[in-house]
């Protein structure tokens, strides 16, 4: 148990190194290849304009799931019957 941790200490810290030398780089890369989400400069108009669609995202996603079991049972027909009514 102790040879684990001591081999999960190793690569901790080897990973932490790594990070030191190359994370700036990395970050700047990242950066780059977003930059056409970035909104420069920013604006309390587009902060609240993705709030909402973050929103609505968040909502649409959260039905979906809740639509799940019932097209993987197969009783989707009974969604039918809900807006029929």
């Amino acid at each position: 148990m102790a040879s684990k941790l001591t081999q999960l200490q190793s690569k901790a810290c080897q990973a932490s190194k790594f990070f030191s030398k190359h994370g700036s780089a990395y970050y700047k890369q990242l950066l780059e290849q977003n930059k056409q989400y970035i909104q420069d400069p920013p604006s309390v108009e587009k902060c609240n304009l993705l709030s909402k669609q973050l929103l609505y995202t968040r909502l649409a996603r959260s039905a979906s799931l809740d639509l799940f079991p019932l097209l993987k049972t197969g009783h989707m027909h009974d969604i039918n019957l809900l807006h029929a009514s």
